[in-house]
């Protein structure tokens, strides 16, 4: 039977018997993104487009950082996509530029309504995943 991975952070859940030889492998990347989840910061601009954060299996992606800080100054309306598969807490911070352009700024997931941030506002966001 193959690894299997966890909803939220898709650590890899390795097998009885399977990859011998690697669990030290698995095992510190696995730490890595539970480091990550709880710790890790991200400064991303979305001055060009929207972005679409990422969840990749049992590695390290994006889209598994607890802290976003959004960047650029806004051209047009823009969306902070979170992952659309994991329930999460996230902590992002708009430190775009709008000036006076009333541009907004929404984290949503892909097929969500999503949270419009207030500007320069820092929000704790709930994803329930979809």
């Amino acid at each position: 039977m193959a690894s299997t991975y966890t909803t939220n952070l898709q650590l890899e859940k390795v097998t009885t018997g399977e990859k011998a030889g690697l669990w030290g492998t698995v095992t510190n990347t696995n730490l890595e993104i539970l480091e990550q989840a709880s710790s890790g910061y991200l400064s991303i601009s979305v001055a060009s487009g929207d972005v679409t954060l990422d969840l990749n299996d049992g590695a390290t992606s994006n889209g598994k950082n607890l802290f976003f800080v959004l960047t650029g100054t806004l051209a047009a309306n823009r969306n902070f996509i979170m992952p659309a598969t994991a329930e999460r807490i996230f902590i992002v911070k708009d430190s775009t530029t709008r000036s006076s352009s009333n541009y907004t700024l929404t984290v949503t997931t892909a097929s969500g309504s999503g949270y419009v941030m207030p500007v320069g506002a820092t929000a704790l966001v709930y994803s329930n995943g979809t």
